[in-house]
């Protein structure tokens, strides 16, 4: 079989080398030239018909899809969920009515569950690789890490779960959204006018050990010593950790009246119970990835645990008014009485798949669906926004520029929904490279008014007056360009938002 395959491309690559010399032109199979966005004649003219090798069946006009999943490891929950968004989209399409690719073509998912296991991805991704064009999920840190050298090797694409921003500059890795780094210095730039209100904050964070929480304290901390904010308390958890009292009471001890939890659902669960246990009530900010909507059911969480809870995000809620989100619920209509109650990562995985449909559209639009093909034609989507449901992601330039903005969403419980109390925003201390040049974000219908952060329900210990007094300390000798930051940050906030969408 292997043999057969290898002759098969061989004889593909021939006759495209033929066509070459006769006059037809080729594709250039490097990946040098593919950052110029709409200069297409000095990268490569295309095919003058489709070329395939790898996923894409042209006689019966199929595209497949590999899907690499976590429905029986410790993330099934979330991993189901994702799960169903890449079947949900593959439902649409062949419905005929999703108008994402040319009349007649279909998607057909070839899916493996690997639970979360390194080794297991490994072996699942060895099984498809020959059988796809490109991998539409993998779902898990560890599982996606475990494949980064081999994406290289076999010139394959892969669209991650996580937004970590490590896996966010990898040209075989593309984001989705913005990654976890920004969010948590959005967050930080959300809280840093409480100085105005009612005093300095005094910040801490837990997290996961790992891309994803290294994330989160990166970006906190390098948020807070731009705005001159004290981070009195950095808790790491483990992977497999069950027991997280130690970290809330050390947050507690410190006088923390602001806690970035860049946890995974679990984790979350359980800190916010522990501290609801100890009477500790800080704000909450949680990213993306830290909630679950099954924190909406208060068999889940008590009601109390919640009260002073935000997510920081760069995604749309279930049902936002924003363009693109009608269509979406359109196929959910039509196709989702499988999959169960309305879950956020159903949403988010329905998200990437229409920018790997995208990309994929562009590549039969320029008669090159090989793997090298597809690669080149992710460089030429420059303005996805997922119909207006994203802020607008650009893919032209490795590393990806993608998006860096998020806004601060609080969870109206009655409603199972959200409420935006801080626009779309790039984090303040961002390089200028990456805030530049994007576009506004997508429109809602009312833009929301950005509400403070509270502090007066946080109750500082005399270990907490003594950090307090530190802190005071550090600002006063904060430079005039910190300085600067901060008087700034009051006044961003205040500025009407890009346009909505949510997490």
């Amino acid at each position: 079989m292997n043999l057969l395959r290898t002759t098969a491309v061989a004889v593909l690559l021939l006759a495209v080398m033929v066509a070459g010399c006769t006059g037809t032109p080729k594709t250039d199979p490097s990946h040098i030239d593919n950052n110029a966005p709409g200069d297409e004649a000095s990268v490569e003219e295309r095919p003058r018909t489709l070329q395939a090798d790898y996923g894409v069946h042209v006689e019966d006009k199929t595209l497949y899809m590999g899907v690499l999943n976590d429905e029986s490891g410790p993330q099934a929950a979330a991993g189901k969920a994702w799960a169903n968004g890449k079947r949900l989209l593959s439902l649409w399409i062949n419905s005929g009515r999703s108008e994402l690719l040319p009349e007649g073509w279909k998607l057909e998912l070839i899916e493996r569950d690997h639970a979360s296991n390194a080794k297991k991805s490994v072996q699942a991704y060895q099984e498809l690789k020959d059988k796809v064009l490109f991998f539409g999920t993998s779902f898990g840190e560890p599982a996606t890490e475990a494949l980064e050298k081999m994406l290289r090797e076999d010139d394959v694409l892969l669209y991650p779960s996580s937004l970590s921003s490590q896996a966010s500059a990898y040209e075989y890795t593309p984001p989705s959204g913005t990654n976890y780094k920004a969010e948590a210095m959005r967050a930080m730039d959300w809280i840093a006018k409480e100085r105005t209100a009612s005093g300095t904050p005094m910040a801490a964070v837990i997290y996961r050990q790992g891309r994803y929480g290294e994330d989160g304290l990166a970006g906190w901390t390098e948020s807070a010593a731009a705005n001159g904010i004290a981070v009195v308390a950095r808790e790491s958890v483990g992977p497999e950790q069950k027991d997280f009292t130690a970290a809330v009471a050390a947050a507690q001890a410190a006088g923390a009246t602001h806690v970035l939890l860049a946890t995974l659902p679990a984790a979350t669960r359980a800190i916010l119970a522990a501290a609801l246990e100890r009477g500790y009530k800080p704000a909450w900010l949680v990213n993306t990835p830290a909630w679950s909507d099954s924190f909406f059911d208060t068999d889940v969480l008590p009601a109390g645990a919640l009260t002073n809870l935000y997510r920081v995000s760069g995604m749309p809620y279930w049902g936002e008014k924003v363009p693109g989100m009608e269509k979406f619920l359109a196929a959910w209509d039509s196709h989702g009485s499988a999959f169960g109650d309305p879950d956020c990562n159903t949403l988010f995985s329905f998200l990437q798949g229409l920018l790997s449909i995208e990309t994929f559209r562009i590549a039969l639009e320029r008669n090159d669906a090989t793997r090298s093909g597809y690669r080149q034609a992710l460089s030429k989507v420059s303005h996805f926004d997922a119909g207006g449901m994203l802020p607008p992601m650009d893919f032209s330039e490795v590393p990806f520029r993608a998006t860096n903005r998020s806004r601060i969403l609080k969870p109206k419980f009655a409603e199972r929904s959200w409420a935006v109390i801080g626009d779309y925003a790039p984090p303040l201390a961002a390089p200028a490279s990456t805030e530049g040049e994007q576009a506004d974000a997508p429109a809602e219908a009312d833009a929301p008014t950005e509400e403070a952060a509270p502090t007066e329900e946080a109750a500082p210990t005399e270990k907490a007056a003594a950090t307090e007094k530190a802190a005071a300390t550090e600002e006063a000798a904060a430079t005039e360009e910190a300085a600067a930051i901060e008087e700034a940050a009051p006044k961003q906030e205040a500025a009407p938002a890009a346009e909505a969408q949510g997490g």
